[in-house]
């Protein structure tokens, strides 16, 4: 199930994607956790609940990169995604496969203490089927697949296809899926925590099957990774009612639908914190940022030659203000432009972040208005998202980047 968070004021351009347990995520790598389960009301929980470091997520692209945690950037998991460990670059034909890249990615998420979130997509040239095949494809041969262009192992025309031993109204063997499946699951037993089937379903340059082809993949992956006994290779299996956490696994800042992408790095600094923390509010329990060290820019939070960016440095400040501390219920919300998130911690700590969504930033310069401080609680100091602290009292001016009034110190 895929949709979008309403905005807070700033345009907000990554896709989340919501995905249930047992459903399109499954949880329990070969039948067992390696991690254990988010937080009973734990992640982004909303209003009235805690914000666990469990909400944190990462896309980290290079595998040369430094590991986030190591820039002070704690961060409790990864997405493997644009990691050249995808379906089509591991399975490289039939019975073949190329753990290397698949292995480096996980092992290094467990030697930094994080647990791993891993998609099966992106099927491999040997195993697809092309559009203009009337039993399995689309029938829609102008869509050209989104890593058409890019050249292998990473990327290759096709990997948006669906498998073709898998007829579109979802009926045939489907054995690629279930070999490849069962190899992951078997590999990566108690070390791959959550398991996605697809990436951006919805995305017909992503997936080009029908949604009775979905639902089989997601059917036969849950038979394997969950064990059932007795489970029918048709993608028959009971429905059990579940309440499973909610992940956003990809956003950040970029360009989408004619919308262009934000290059200025104080809006890009203001859009990460005001993300994190309607999502936060919002309810998601996992958000995976995109990413951490993106070379095109969009959502980029490290670079090999200035470390941290203005929107790395909020997203630790953002972190830091928020992680442990309880969001107040109702949650993030709006007055006008206004936009307030309060929360407390113990031993009476009260902190109240704060924005307006109708200023903006360009070239180092910061529009700004004016917000009277409440009577009660007593505020006595902010954080900026440059992690300074300030001094203050009466009003305070307010602008596109969130600021925590304080009426202390963060215990």
């Amino acid at each position: 199930m895929i949709g979008r968070l309403p905005g807070p004021g700033l345009r907000q351009t990554g896709i989340v994607v919501i995905i249930l347990f047992l459903g399109g995520l499954a949880a329990c790598g070969g039948g067992s956790r390696s991690q254990p389960p988010p937080p009973s009301g734990g992640g982004g929980g909303g209003g009235g609940s805690a914000v666990a470091p469990f909400f944190f997520g990462m896309h980290i692209n290079n595998p040369n990169s430094p590991f986030p945690s190591t820039a002070n950037v704690p961060i409790a998991g990864v997405r493997l995604w644009d990691t050249q460990t995808s379906w089509a670059t591991t399975n490289t034909s039939s019975g073949v496969y190329d753990w290397t890249s698949l292995d480096f990615r996980v092992n290094q998420a467990l030697t930094n203490k994080v647990d791993v979130l891993y998609d099966f997509a992106r099927t491999p040239a040997w195993a697809q089927c092309a559009n203009n095949n009337p039993q399995c494809g689309s029938a829609d041969t102008t869509i050209t697949c989104a890593y058409a262009m890019i050249p292998p192992p990473e990327g290759g025309p096709g990997e948006c296809f669906p498998p073709n031993d898998l007829n579109k109204d979802g009926s045939g063997p489907n054995q690629h899926w279930i070999d490849w499946v069962t190899a992951v699951v078997t590999r990566y037993k108690g070390k791959i925590s959550y398991y996605e089937i697809w990436n951006e379903p919805n995305n017909t340059a992503m997936w080009q099957g029908t949604n009775a082809q979905l639902v089989r993949l997601a059917g036969d992956a849950r038979c394997i990774i969950v064990g059932d006994k007795g489970c029918n290779p048709q993608s028959t299996y009971s429905q059990t009612k579940i309440d499973p956490p909610v992940f956003d696994t990809e956003g950040s800042w970029g360009a989408s639908g004619g919308i262009s992408s934000i290059s200025d790095p104080d809006q890009q600094a203001a859009f990460t914190a005001r993300y994190l923390l309607v999502q936060q509010s919002a309810g998601i329990q996992r958000l995976y940022w995109y990413g951490w060290d993106l070379a095109s820019g969009n959502g980029t939070l490290w670079t090999s030659s200035s470390g941290l960016t203005l929107a790395g440095v909020a997203y630790q400040q953002t972190e830091l203000w928020v992680s442990g501390a309880t969001l107040t219920a109702p949650g993030c919300a709006a007055n006008g432009s206004v936009w307030t998130c309060a929360y407390t911690r113990s031993g009476g700590y009260q902190a109240l972040v704060v924005w307006d969504a109708s200023q903006t930033c360009s070239n180092g310069s910061c529009t700004t208005s004016t917000f009277t401080l409440p009577s009660s609680p007593q505020f006595t100091q902010y954080q900026d998202l440059a992690g300074n602290t300030h001094a203050v009292s009466g009003t305070v001016a307010i602008g596109a980047k969130p600021i925590l009034l304080e009426t202390g110190n963060i215990p």
